[in-house]
């Protein structure tokens, strides 16, 4: 008996390794072809014609280090809102540069900004919503926190630091969508 529960925990063990194989492959193949389609912005040479880049599209600016998370979030971002240009930051160190770039450039802001509490830690999410938030210019943009915690602490210190709101992130995708939907009526028309 206990050399077939044996064979039976191994093969159960080398089916989860190839699922895990073939779930980390077809997820490259997907980042892949999500990045070889997303569009590319050229960087003119002359200052003057920087200052001349608009976006043809508004834009909403995702601030979350897991990647399939971001995944979820376009996907669902774009059922909503189809003629935005969802931009993603996965490192929260890029996000003031990228938005003082905007602004150098004199290329649109985002129109809002959704920033996961844990990047990894809550002091980092908190972190880069307060420097946002207590910026002149930025300040202005309604920032979103999203984030698994349900931690009545967590969204108390979101909301202390000038979140505009609080989405506890849901785990399917019809959850997704059904919670930005409520995103369009608030800060999008």
């Amino acid at each position: 008996m206990a050399s077939e529960n044996d064979s039976n925990t191994d093969e159960d063990q080398t089916t989860l390794q190839n699922f895990e194989s073939w779930l980390a492959l077809y997820r490259s193949r997907v980042y892949e072809t999500y990045l070889s389609r997303a569009p590319t912005v050229s960087q003119p040479e002359d200052p003057q014609a920087n200052r001349q880049v608009k976006s043809p599209k508004p834009t909403i600016l995702v601030i979350e280090d897991n990647a399939d998370e971001w995944f979820l979030i376009r996907w669902a971002l774009l059922q909503h809102f189809p003629i935005t240009q969802v931009i993603w930051i996965s490192d929260s160190t890029r996000v003031m540069p990228y938005l003082n770039k905007c602004v150098q450039r004199e290329i649109d802001l985002p129109r809002l900004i959704l920033v996961d509490l844990y990047l990894p830690s809550a002091q980092s999410g908190l972190s880069i919503l307060q420097k946002i938030k207590q910026h002149p210019v930025y300040g202005a943009i309604p920032t979103v926190i999203i984030s698994r915690s349900n931690n009545p602490d967590d969204i108390e210190s979101a909301l202390t630091h000038s979140s505009n709101s609080y989405i506890i992130k849901p785990f399917t995708y019809d959850e997704w969508r059904e919670r930005f939907s409520m995103l369009r009526t608030y800060w999008t028309e």
